[in-house]
């Protein structure tokens, strides 16, 4: 069983904005890059939520299968599915309860490396120690799963932009 990361802070990402929350006293702060975040960081733990427009999500029916077998059969559906090359991509499926004729319902989320690679070098230099991505149109989800919470509403008011996730 995969172990759930408990992270120490919330971040949501997007080329123009960083937002971020501590957890444990709800301190906020909100700045261009991950540098600028007036949050104390270092040795802690990220959940990031990355901005929609940097991710891509579909969802397909796949017959049940392990791990392995489920990269291979996005791989070989990828190009119907993203408009990335695979080889500059990452990706994440997972197979949900909906069951019918056709297949099980699978989510797939996908974004580009080099993304992945920046986030991940400026948490870094910040001393975040542990960092679980998730796309931003769940974020909220696994926000509040992590915080043992089973439902909630999560406004997020970023600029003219205002965005809820139910």
């Amino acid at each position: 069983m995969k172990r759930q990361l408990k992270p120490d802070i919330v971040f949501s990402w997007s080329p123009s904005q960083v937002a971020a929350m501590e957890l444990s006293s709800g301190q906020k702060s909100t700045a261009t890059d991950f540098a600028s975040i007036s949050l104390q960081t270092s040795g802690k733990s990220a959940l990031v939520g990355i901005a929609r427009e940097r991710t891509f999500i579909k969802t397909v029916r796949l017959p049940k299968v392990s791990g392995d077998d489920l990269r291979q059969l996005v791989f070989v559906q990828w190009k119907s599915l993203f408009p990335l090359d695979e080889a500059e991509s990452a990706f994440c499926a997972h197979q949900t309860s909906d069951v019918t004729p056709d297949g099980i319902l699978t989510v797939v989320a996908a974004v580009r490396t080099s993304d992945l690679i920046e986030i991940r070098a400026q948490l870094a230099s910040k001393g975040i120690k542990q960092v679980h991505f998730v796309p931003m149109a769940v974020s909220a989800a696994a926000a509040l799963a992590s915080l043992s919470v089973s439902d909630g509403l999560v406004v997020d008011a970023n600029g003219d932009q205002t965005t809820f996730d139910l």
